[in-house]
C-alpha cells in the first residue's frame, strides 16, 4: 500500500498554476491597455503622482521659481553669491500668517541681511529665542541649530538663516509662547522681534568678528593650532590631573587659542573620571582590610577620616559623572555616527 501511495505522488503531473491560470490573463490585458492608452496612460500618471507627491512638489516649484537666466550666469561666471532677493522667492508661498506681518518680516530680514556680515544669523536668532525664555532644557537649544537651518544652501551665507527658516522661528516662537498661556498677537511678537534684534545687533556684530578672525586663523594653522592646543591640554593633565574644565578653558583663551570642544571635554572627564574611581577603590581597600579581623586596626579618628575621606571622593565621582553624562549627550547629538564608550 504504501509503496502503491509513493508512485503515486511521484508520477503525479506538477501543477502548473502560473501556466493554466495567470499566463492566459497577461494577452487578455495587455489588449486592453492596448486599445485603452489614453486611460492606460492616465492611470499611470495618476500613480507616479501618488506614489512621489514630493518629487512632483519639488518639480513644480522649481518650475514655479526658477532661477532667471540672468543670475545664472552671474553665478557661473562672475561667481556672484548670497542674493537675499533671490532667496525670498526661492520657497513656498506663506499663508498660516498674515500678509502685513509676513511684510515686516520681510523688511527686518532684509534689513539685516544688508547689514550684518553674517546677515539674519542663527546666533542672532537663539538670542532671540533666549530672551523670551523660549528653551527650557539643553537638547532645546541643541537642536534650535539643526531646526534653523544648520546646512548649507545655494546663495545663502555662512551661518545665516533663509527667509523660509526665519518665518518658521517666527512661527515656532509664536506657538510657544501662546502655549504657556499667555496671548499675544502676531504684530505685538513682530514688534518684540525688532526691538530685540536692535538690542542685540552690537553683540552680533562682535561675535561675527571674532568669528571671521577665529576662522581665518584656523583656515591657514589648522594643523599647527590642533596639535598647540592638544600638547597643551595634556601638559596641564599630566602636571596636575585634577585640574578644572575652567582652569584649562582660560590658559588656552590666554594662549590665544579657541576654547575646548565637545571631544576634548569627554577625554578631560573621562581621564578624571577613571582616576578618581581608582582612588575611591583604593580609599575603600583600606577601610576594607583594616575591618578583616573583626576589629579595625585603624584608630578612632583614623577611621573617621578616611570615611570622610570616601564619602567626599564619592561626592566627587557622582558629579564628574553627571558632568560627563551631559558632555556625553551633546558628543551624541553633535556627531551621530560615533560611539561613546561608558566607565
Amino acid at each position: 500500500m504504501k509503496i502503491r501511495k509513493t508512485l503515486d505522488r511521484e508520477n503525479r503531473k506538477p501543477k502548473k498554476w502560473l501556466q493554466n491560470y495567470f499566463v492566459p490573463f497577461i494577452p487578455k490585458w495587455s489588449q486592453k491597455i492596448v486599445d485603452n492608452k489614453k486611460k492606460s496612460i492616465f492611470f499611470l500618471l495618476c500613480l507616479g503622482l501618488f506614489a512621489y507627491y514630493e518629487g512632483f512638489q519639488y518639480l513644480h516649484h522649481k518650475i514655479l521659481h526658477r532661477e532667471p537666466l540672468k543670475s545664472k550666469f552671474n553665478r557661473w561666471i562672475f561667481k556672484v553669491k548670497n542674493l537675499p532677493q533671490q532667496s525670498l522667492v526661492e520657497f513656498q508661498p506663506i499663508t498660516t500668517l498674515n500678509q502685513n506681518t509676513v511684510d515686516q518680516l520681510k523688511e527686518i530680514y532684509l534689513k539685516y541681511e544688508q547689514e550684518m556680515k553674517y546677515g539674519m544669523s542663527r546666533k542672532l536668532m537663539f538670542e532671540v529665542y533666549e530672551s523670551l525664555n523660549l528653551f527650557q532644557k539643553d537638547e532645546e537649544r541643541i537642536g534650535f541649530y539643526r531646526q534653523s537651518g544648520y546646512y548649507k544652501k545655494r546663495n545663502q551665507k555662512v551661518s545665516s538663516v533663509h527667509f523660509q527658516q526665519f518665518i518658521k522661528i517666527f512661527e515656532d516662537a509664536l506657538k510657544k509662547l501662546n502655549k504657556k498661556g499667555n496671548t499675544i498677537t502676531e504684530s505685538e511678537l513682530v514688534s518684540q522681534f525688532i526691538q530685540l534684534c536692535s538690542e542685540k545687533q552690537d553683540e552680533i556684530k562682535k561675535w561675527e568678528n571674532k568669528i571671521q578672525q577665529k576662522r581665518a586663523e584656523f583656515v591657514k594653522l589648522l594643523p599647527e593650532l590642533q596639535d598647540q592646543k592638544q600638547g597643551l591640554i595634556r601638559q596641564m593633565l599630566s602636571e596636575n590631573p585634577y585640574v578644572t574644565e575652567e582652569y584649562i578653558q582660560q590658559e588656552l583663551e590666554n594662549k590665544g587659542l579657541y576654547g575646548l570642544g565637545t571631544k576634548d571635554k569627554l577625554q578631560i572627564y573621562d581621564l578624571q573620571l577613571s582616576l578618581h574611581k581608582v582612588l575611591l577603590d583604593s580609599k575603600k581597600a583600606k577601610l576594607y582590610n583594616s575591618m578583616l579581623f573583626g576589629q579595625s586596626t585603624l584608630s578612632a579618628q583614623k577611621e573617621k577620616k578616611l570615611r570622610n575621606k570616601i564619602m567626599i571622593e564619592e561626592e566627587k565621582v557622582n558629579e564628574l559623572q553627571v558632568k560627563r553624562n551631559e558632555v556625553a549627550e551633546k558628543f551624541k547629538v553633535l556627531f551621530k555616527k560615533q560611539e561613546i564608550f561608558d566607565i
